[in-house]
């Protein structure tokens, strides 16, 4: 087969990387009054006014303000006036008198940005679970000596309590295998009053029932990498020892704030713990024949080790060498770690297994496994690449239980390699044009 075209198959992929523009670019670009404005050209033509320029006889007002609402991270507030406030040669000054206030009171400076742009940058982070008013004065005069008809106000709030994490980690909505004796810990957005939490927060079983507990920070020798706030973080110790098997709850309800200010959280916590129970076999893959190895999923977790020197197969199947890295680590589910090949075989699992906390599997685990040959199955490894024509013309498969693939290649014609390229689906953007 000849290829005379030298493009197989050309891939078109362009990122076209936009920087943001920022809201005091905006800002500045809005607030260009016609006498800081070029003058007329030399023809004596109009020159148009850019938006949220000067009006003659509109009366001072603001006409931009932010961050209104919840924020997140508050680097700066902004207050815009429709007139000048400030003369050009003052803009390098350092402001000195501006009547905006802020409250609760928060330290920092004022900056102009422009003669009708005024920035106010805290120089420590606003406090959190705090509403913020901004006041600005009527009496604030601008260039012309213009006033406001009344004080202007606006609000906006910095973030209130979340939880970021739990330790035990709450994977599948639920923290697993407590022991009866083991505190939990609470990771936080921001610091947080212990004495305040615990009239906010009950500890409970799934019957309902109130649990005592001892919470604190975390102190210096449980400080670890993930607790490098710790007053963001709680540690919670029942007083009781925990039933086994058993689910239990941690409930903080919505009143609770944090130490900083005194907004409430939007809506209850509950967070989701269980102790570990009785080890056994929760499911096996005897019904999957194609897998080509055997998984077992297991009710708590199992020293890979253990597992791999109680597990039997008829007839016997030879390990893999690479699995000796994995020897000491803990799981739930495992993976023999060996190639099945097509058959029969009768899996035992010993009941001498132990689990992480000590218990036995108790009697022996048995299934019988049929392995078979996986599904015939090809594809390309790269979907879309260049073919030289002078080079060889290899195209690189993946091929299972196939003996052999015939393929056709042709020519793309310059006008069609673009139309051909948007179909492939795995590669494309919908934003690609």
């Amino acid at each position: 087969m000849k290829i005379k075209s030298r493009t197989f198959f050309i891939y078109v992929f362009a990122f076209f990387m936009f920087s943001g523009i920022t809201v005091i670019h905006d800002i500045l670009a809005r607030v260009m009054t016609s006498g800081e404005s070029a003058a007329a050209t030399d023809d004596m033509s109009p020159v148009s006014e850019p938006r949220w320029a000067e009006k003659k006889g509109e009366p001072l007002q603001v006409q931009f303000s932010s961050p209104h609402g919840e924020v997140e991270n508050i680097i700066q507030i902004l207050t815009v006036f429709n007139k000048p406030m400030v003369p050009l040669t003052a803009l390098s000054e350092r402001p000195k008198g501006i009547p905006v206030k802020v409250y609760p009171s928060a330290p920092g400076d004022f900056h102009w940005l422009g003669t009708s742009v005024l920035m106010f940058q805290p120089s420590k982070p606003l406090k959190f679970s705090t509403q913020y008013t901004v006041k600005v004065d009527k009496n604030f005069k601008s260039v012309e000596g213009h006033q406001l008809e009344k004080d202007y106000r606006w609000m906006f709030e910095t973030p209130r309590v979340k939880v970021l994490y739990t330790v035990p980690g709450q994977g599948d909505n639920e923290a697993r295998w407590l022991t009866p004796r083991q505190s939990v810990a609470i990771m936080f957005n921001q610091p947080i009053d212990i004495n305040l939490l615990k009239k906010h927060l009950i500890f409970r079983s799934q019957k309902n029932k109130s649990i005592p507990v001892s919470l604190w920070h975390p102190r210096k020798v449980e400080l670890k990498k993930r607790w490098q706030k710790p007053l963001w973080a709680v540690v919670i110790k029942p007083k009781i020892k925990l039933s086994l098997n058993t689910r239990y709850e941690v409930f903080i309800d919505r009143k609770f704030h944090g130490s900083e200010g005194t907004l409430p959280m939007k809506s209850d916590v509950i967070l989701h713990f269980s102790t570990y129970g009785p080890l056994r076999v929760i499911r096996d893959n005897r019904h999957k024949k194609c897998w080509r190895s055997i998984s077992i999923e297991f009710s708590n977790p199992i020293l890979y080790k253990n597992f791999i020197n109680n597990i039997f197969l008829k007839p016997p199947v030879k390990m893999r060498e690479d699995t000796r890295q994995w020897m000491n680590h803990y799981s739930d589910e495992f993976y023999y770690p060996a190639y099945i090949f097509p058959g029969t075989y009768h899996v035992t699992i010993n009941g001498s297994l132990m689990d992480k906390f000590g218990q036995k599997l108790g009697r022996n685990y048995e299934y019988d496994y049929m392995s078979a040959d996986h599904d015939p199955f090809f594809e390309f490894k790269a979907s879309t690449g260049i073919v030289e024509a002078k080079g060889p013309h290899i195209y690189p498969l993946r091929v299972e239980n196939v003996a052999s693939v015939r393929f056709r290649a042709f020519d793309v014609p310059s006008e069609y390699i673009v139309p051909l390229a948007r179909t492939d689906k795995h590669r494309y953007h919908k934003d690609d044009i």
